[in-house]
């Protein structure tokens, strides 16, 4: 993603400085995306390192917006190297804090994995993300002003 741009309409040379910062194989192999709120306002949000993590893993599974991710919560832990039970709290803090919205699945007459839903996240985030928004455009507002003061001066 450009700086310049919004996250939504990130270009393919990005992709590209992505691809060489990683490396193609790795690149290659698939990504995620993550919007910077969720990092920058992780301890803001109160989630923990054990929370971020297993929301990581959710976020890495949830492919397409009017889906929802529903990975098992042994395929989390797998994943994470955390035991099934802490998962399991994370899972439930992520509830409590209204981060992800759980949903119990049926299949075959049986419960399957839950399904998790993302909309509590996506409005936390959002004050956080303008907030974000608003300083990177005063950064760009300071650096043109002194852009333009030093051309002045060249003109002298």
């Amino acid at each position: 993603m450009s700086k310049k741009e919004p996250p939504e309409q990130a270009d393919q040379t990005q992709l590209g400085q992505n691809a060489k910062k990683w490396g193609e194989k790795t690149w290659g192999a698939g990504w995620v995306g993550i919007p910077d709120a969720l990092l920058h306002g992780q301890a803001r949000l109160n989630i923990s390192a054990a929370e971020l993590s297993v929301l990581l893993q959710l976020l890495r599974r949830w492919w397409r917006v009017d889906e929802e991710a529903f990975p098992s919560r042994q395929t989390i832990a797998d994943a994470t190297g955390q035991s099934v039970r802490t998962v399991q709290r994370a899972l439930d803090g992520l509830v409590r804090g209204g981060f992800i919205e759980k949903r119990h699945r049926r299949k075959n007459g049986g419960y399957t994995s839950n399904a998790y839903s993302f909309d509590g996240l996506i409005e936390a985030l959002k004050p956080i993300a303008e907030e974000l928004r608003e300083e990177r455009e005063k950064r760009q507002a300071a650096k043109q002003g002194i852009t333009q003061r030093k051309s002045r001066r060249k003109k002298s």
